[in-house]
């Protein structure tokens, strides 16, 4: 069964479908997307060629029977939608996975003549692909776990009077293996952004993320210098491009293929983190980084 939650701009939140003001009786324009194409042709050749696809911005419109009494229903409405103002819809899946999609309110006008008052509101979406609500985080380094306890002897095993026996140097409890290349699934509909975190752990520069196996080696790095234990942020998404510090400080010495940053394409991605070492040699190890990404849904 569907359920669909709309949420202002405020964080409040009302039942899209149905609650103790009004039943929805229409909703259009929630699922699918209007794509848009350009194709030239040939003299020679049958057909076209296709040469650029877009997908419009979507308007989600949900009419509703409100209930009596009328007044009350509007100002329950009132409160919660408001003309040009942001909101957001979270629709929960069969299997529990909530997506959203985000976009401007406009109430369409009404008149309150008498109790069969229906009303409609609409939510223009620049951005036209669900989401979802929760970003997937993958590392490409994980720590091998090494937490246990030697016993110095079989004596000591069946008497543990006799003490555990550590060397002087110390036990570690676990290591960064650092496995630079790691292949990252994305099952949604359509290319999305990443925010990726890098972590120096020893003095590096110039970090880079690849894509393997891509005709045009796709790639986004950026030319700066990490002593270990610095923290760089870029996002990759659509309107949020950025590269941040942990102080706060923006970075604009970004270098990338093609004319978008790297994407995490539909399927299937092999990614892949390198920099240069103190001694401007190219290296793998020394660093460490996270993505996170949502994916995109018609």
């Amino acid at each position: 069964m569907l359920q669909l939650e709309f949420i202002n701009n405020k964080g409040l939140t009302m039942n899209a479908l149905y609650n103790d003001y009004m039943t929805i009786t229409g909703i259009d324009s929630l699922h699918g997307v209007d794509i848009e194409m350009s194709s030239s042709t040939s003299p020679y050749f049958d057909g076209d060629q296709v040469d650029h696809m877009r997908v419009n911005p979507r308007t989600i419109v949900l009419t509703y029977h409100l209930h009596t009494p009328i007044k009350e229903s509007l100002n329950y409405i009132n409160s919660i939608a408001k003309s040009k103002q942001k909101a957001k819809l979270v629709e929960t899946r069969a299997d529990g996975t909530k997506i959203s999609i985000e976009g401007i309110v406009t109430v369409t006008p009404y008149t309150r003549i008498s109790n069969a008052v229906a009303i409609q509101i609409q939510l223009y979406c620049s951005e036209p692909y669900w989401r979802d609500l929760e970003s997937i985080i993958e590392d490409i380094s994980t720590v091998i776990n090494l937490h246990y306890f030697p016993f110095e002897d079989e004596t000591a095993l069946q008497n543990l009077d006799g003490g555990l026996a550590f060397p002087e140097s110390g036990v570690p409890f676990g290591e960064i293996d650092s496995n630079a290349t790691k292949v990252f699934y994305n099952n949604g509909d359509d290319a999305v952004g990443m925010i990726i975190e890098i972590i120096a752990m020893q003095k590096i520069s110039n970090p880079r993320i690849s894509k393997v196996g891509t005709d045009d080696n796709e790639f986004i790095g950026v030319n700066l210098t990490m002593d270990a234990g610095d923290w760089i942020r870029i996002n990759t998404n659509k309107g949020e491009k950025s590269v941040i510090n942990a102080n706060g400080e923006l970075f604009d010495e970004v270098v990338y293929s093609g004319n978008d940053w790297l994407q995490l394409d539909t399927g299937y991605n092999e990614l892949t983190i390198s920099a240069k070492d103190e001694n401007g040699n190219p290296t793998t190890s020394g660093l460490y980084f996270t993505v996170r990404y949502k994916q995109k849904w018609q």
